[in-house]
């Protein structure tokens, strides 16, 4: 399911669709968003470059 969700956000954002992606707990929310981001670094949508922790010590950078 992980897999599923997180290669469907990519590839939608990728085409220029606007995404919503919900997950019923913080565990999930965070692994969704890792694997997201590491798909859209391995993509080169996004710089692997300086990232801040946001609450729950998860990174984020501009796009």
């Amino acid at each position: 399911m992980l897999d599923a969700a997180a290669a469907a956000y990519t590839s939608l954002t990728t085409q220029g669709t606007d995404v919503l992606l919900m997950a019923s707990d913080h565990h999930l929310r965070r692994e969704l968003s890792r694997r997201i981001r590491d798909d859209l670094i391995r993509l080169g949508c996004v710089d692997s470059g300086p990232a801040v922790r946001i609450a729950g010590g998860g990174p984020s950078q501009p796009r």
